[in-house]
């Protein structure tokens, strides 16, 4: 029988059986995550190397001092909420509140920046350097007749962006 229907909103039964555990979030009893298997590690746990175990955004949900001391856990202050690190995840792992880029996963710009001209701000600093570089690299400098064109392509598009644009300068 699972520790739901076992317990159902029963928080002091279910937090007395030590194969169950309260998700105050959803308000019932379910089942720890300690032996789940990779298949099987989902809400509210989640796999952290070659374990399962109970996620950051249920385990402190919305306290902030016990989500900046655990170390696989970060404070996201917008979203007023406790998730796990981005580190260590794969890119088909790499979601929610994390973002891939390149070769590793990090907090996404929305999950890091409060304001969204910020994050895009850095998005559009960091964008275009490391997308150069990756292109030059992939095709070397004797492409740098097509690479010239691309520029001044984009030049142009960026041009007619900004007179279109609803924002104001």
């Amino acid at each position: 029988m699972s520790c739901d229907a076992e317990y159902g909103d029963e928080e002091d039964e279910c937090s007395a059986d030590s194969e169950c555990v309260w998700i105050e979030d959803w308000d019932s009893c379910q089942e720890t995550c300690d032996d789940r298997d990779e298949d099987d590690c989902h809400d509210p746990c989640a796999w952290r190397g070659d374990s399962c175990s109970m996620s950051c955004e249920y385990k402190y949900g919305d306290d902030e001092d016990d989500c900046a001391a655990d170390s696989e856990c970060v404070w996201i202050e917008d979203w007023d909420r406790c998730y796990d690190t981005c580190d260590d995840r794969d890119e088909d792992s790499c979601d929610d509140h994390c973002a891939w880029s390149g070769d590793s996963c990090s907090l996404s710009c929305e999950a890091n920046y409060e304001d969204e001209d910020e994050c895009v701000a850095v998005w559009k600093s960091n964008l275009q350097p490391d997308f150069n570089v990756r292109v030059i690299e992939r095709f070397g400098p004797a492409s740098s007749n097509a690479f010239r064109e691309l520029d001044e392509s984009d030049r142009f598009v960026q041009k007619a962006a900004k007179s279109t644009s609803i924002w104001p300068s």
